[in-house]
């Protein structure tokens, strides 16, 4: 894999993709875990190295359902990909996409390193794109039923003081956006109980960080996990 930029657990916590950012490859490993007597016990198991052409330096990843994948890639766009069950080998398989927002929104995509998503009540997907380059976050509704997926309004999002936003993500209750915002040192919490948009400036900033990178929330939404690039902690 080389430089492994970012990784991501299913919905079901039984797969873990793993990007492989100057492999320009995506490894996905089944995950297995024993409660015992002295403590859980992981097992990885079932590796599916995938590459595809719409992979160019792949930097974010988000699994929207079990089996669909959202790749964020820096020098590309966020195709969007239906992952195969394991088949037991470890021949490397090429995926298609089932969608591209770049395609879809040409112009709102550039650059993007981190790619969240949310399940609407309309069965929709809120998808949050961190535009790293052009320091801005957009907004993309998806909606991946039917026969044919696509991307149905787009637009930005979050813009104003973000300098190299390198991470995003929702929280699991939808109440809380949160961007790492690399040259500011920070991340931004935005609450999206009210409006938003590129204006919009954050109603929180946690501090403690050099150069924040990845982040999940945890704990419905209590806490949350921030990868410091700038230094070995989380």
């Amino acid at each position: 894999l080389g430089r492994a930029e970012d990784v991501h657990l299913s919905p079901d916590n039984r797969r873990l993709a793993i990007a492989g950012h100057l492999s320009n490859r995506v490894l996905v490993l089944g995950i297995d875990i024993d409660w015992g007597a002295k403590g859980p016990h992981v097992r990885l198991h079932s590796p599916q190295p995938f590459v595809s052409h719409e992979f160019s330096y792949p930097h974010g990843l988000f699994w929207s359902g079990d089996d669909t994948l959202l790749v964020a890639n820096r020098q590309g766009g966020v195709p969007v990909f239906h992952i195969p069950p394991p088949t037991g080998g470890a021949t490397p398989c090429e995926l298609q996409p089932l969608l591209r927002l770049e395609t879809v929104h040409p112009g709102l995509v550039e650059t993007p390193g981190s790619v969240s998503a949310r399940p609407m009540a309309c069965g929709c997907l809120d998808v949050l794109v961190c535009n790293n380059y052009t320091h801005q976050v957009t907004q993309h509704l998806v909606d991946l039923g039917g026969a044919r997926p696509g991307a149905l309004a787009g637009s930005p999002l979050l813009a104003r003081g973000l300098d190299i936003p390198d991470g995003v993500a929702h929280s699991p209750d939808g109440r809380w956006i949160a961007v790492s915002n690399h040259n500011e040192h920070c991340v931004r919490l935005y609450d999206t109980s009210r409006p938003l948009g590129p204006d919009a400036e954050p109603d929180a900033r946690l501090l403690g960080v050099d150069y924040p990178h990845g982040l999940r929330f945890v704990e419905n939404s209590r806490r949350i996990l921030v990868a410091d690039a700038g230094a070995p902690f989380v």
